[in-house]
């Protein structure tokens, strides 16, 4: 415990503006009892007022990962809508099958792979401006896999890439 605790602080210690945004967080959620996304969309903390300080504790936590997860995931929403838009006004064929945290996994015919890498990386990149107080801009890679080709190239090649992103 004393290692995690140093490493904690140490970890605040250099990235101060963190530790400010989580506080002030967890002060506004305590003030309202609930949080909302940077969309608006709100969820309550009851948690946050407990008098049992696991379960305070608990709130806390709900508190700043709603507000960062959620937020994220109204993003995400955001470009698979118009992904989908998109897709609809183009006449494609491709197909948006799956999302996985911040992937989209679509059926596309081969015939329009370089079409489809072009609008998902338009609509994954397309913050509202407002939000770029918020977030640093996205910055992606469109991966492709032909099923039964190469498959497996492109899983090396994925893992290479977020190794890269990592460091």
């Amino acid at each position: 415990q004393a290692e995690a605790k140093e490493y904690i602080e140490n970890y605040f210690g250099h990235y101060a503006g963190v530790k400010r945004f989580v506080e002030s967080t967890i002060q506004e959620a305590r003030r309202l009892g609930y949080v909302t996304t940077l969309f608006n969309r709100r969820r309550e903390v009851p948690e946050i007022a407990a008098q049992n300080t696991i379960t305070r504790n608990l709130g806390e936590r709900i508190a700043v990962n709603t507000l960062i997860q959620g937020s994220a995931a109204d993003l995400m929403k955001l470009a698979m809508v118009g992904t989908f838009q998109e897709l609809r006004r183009a006449g494609l064929q491709s197909k948006m099958l799956l999302q996985i945290h911040d992937e989209l996994i679509f059926e596309v015919p081969e015939r329009e792979v370089e079409t489809l890498q072009t609008l998902v990386k338009q609509q994954m990149e397309g913050l509202p401006s407002w939000m770029y107080e918020y977030y640093a801009p996205w910055t992606g890679k469109v991966l492709t896999s032909v099923a039964g080709k190469d498959f497996e190239n492109r899983v090396t090649e994925l893992l290479k890439y977020e190794e890269t992103q990592k460091k």
